[in-house]
């Protein structure tokens, strides 16, 4: 887990632990100007004694690993001048949100309480097919990884064959025979609705496959919103992984730094960071409130009328919120979101 205090300017953040969210931001700020959206990186923590006997810390980057030839290419940004900052600086976050021209938001435990049925769902399969159950706290954690992912969960842990194709079925028609404890949050729904009316491009996120989004859309009724529609079927790698946050942004022509992806677990923070994006994070979701805050994201919302009030109070746009005319190209979902444009 990344360490709550600035590389850059440790000195003055290190005594007061309550600068953590603010650190973190400023670390992201001065970070970025040799971060790539297409590359992991490594950070190590490194610690310096000073003559007079204090110590502080400082951080490297260095590439953990080269991106694959699959992995999407994020919009390049110019080049920004990058500020040296003797603590943290108020009016970072003013910058960060005045840039902001997409809003890319999670589905399950985002825009729909789908917590209690994914649970029930995962501990019917399991316990069907492997014979094994799982605490509530656990199943929630598996929340946000695609179904193939949640499928292979406990195979170190079973030592018979497994009929992976099976369980994907039995999970599905199970989910759809109780489709009824979904619960859609209606003043997350209107955040969208107010983000595209702001003049923000807006895109769906999602684990979920296409099979899967099939009904859980016409519910949400944001095909006239929604300028873009990730499901786990249109990235080379899923969720953590950055590639379904960089296929969004290729779609609507934004860069990471334009950009923030909103959603429910740990796995959302981790890939909108690795994408380069600003992130944000929600308490009703399926993980923990501990575990969020522990990951560190960017902005916080306790409630589905925080984030409302939040996007209410950002800056409208002067762009006209929709994608590029051949962003859908190719998509073959009936869902607007991936019709082939013709006009």
């Amino acid at each position: 887990m990344p360490s709550p205090h600035c590389w850059r300017c440790a000195e003055s953040c290190l005594p007061n632990a309550s600068r953590t969210r603010a650190c973190w931001a400023a670390q992201r700020s001065h970070g970025k100007a040799f971060r790539r959206a297409d590359m992991r990186w490594r950070m190590q923590k490194r610690t310096e004694q000073k003559e007079d006997g204090r110590l502080i810390y400082y951080y490297t980057f260095t590439p953990a690993a080269s991106p694959t030839p699959d992995t999407p290419q994020a919009p390049a940004c110019p080049p920004t001048e990058v500020r040296d900052r003797k603590g943290y600086n108020l009016d970072a976050t003013m910058e960060r949100i005045g840039a902001l021209r997409a809003i890319l938001f999670d589905i399950d435990g985002t825009l729909i309480d789908t917590v209690e049925l994914i649970t029930q769902a995962l501990n019917y399969t399991y316990r069907k097919h492997l014979g094994i159950e799982l605490p509530k706290e656990e199943l929630r954690r598996l929340i946000g990884l695609p179904l193939k992912a949640q499928m292979h969960y406990l195979d170190e842990r079973v030592g018979h064959p497994i009929n992976h194709e099976a369980m994907e079925a039995d999970e599905m028609d199970y989910y759809e025979r109780h489709r009824h404890l979904e619960r859609v949050l209606p003043e997350v729904v209107e955040a969208v609705r107010e983000a595209h009316r702001r003049g923000y491009r807006t895109a769906l996120v999602t684990s979920k496959n296409r099979m899967e989004l099939k009904s859980v859309l016409p519910r949400l009724n944001l095909d006239t919103v929604v300028d873009a529609i990730i499901s786990a079927d249109d990235s080379p790698r899923p969720k953590p992984a950055p590639d379904p946050v960089l296929t969004a942004l290729q779609r609507l022509q934004v860069c990471p730094e334009e950009a923030i992806f909103i959603g429910d677990t740990v796995f959302d923070i981790t890939c909108g960071r690795a994408a380069g994006v600003q992130v944000g994070a929600v308490g009703w979701g399926a993980h923990l409130p501990e575990d969020l805050k522990a990951a560190q994201p960017d902005y916080y919302f306790e409630t589905p009328a925080d984030l409302l009030e939040w996007i209410r109070q950002l800056p409208e746009q002067n762009d006209d919120g929709k994608a590029q005319k051949d962003d859908f190209i190719g998509r073959t979902s009936e869902h607007p979101a991936y019709r082939t444009r013709t006009d």
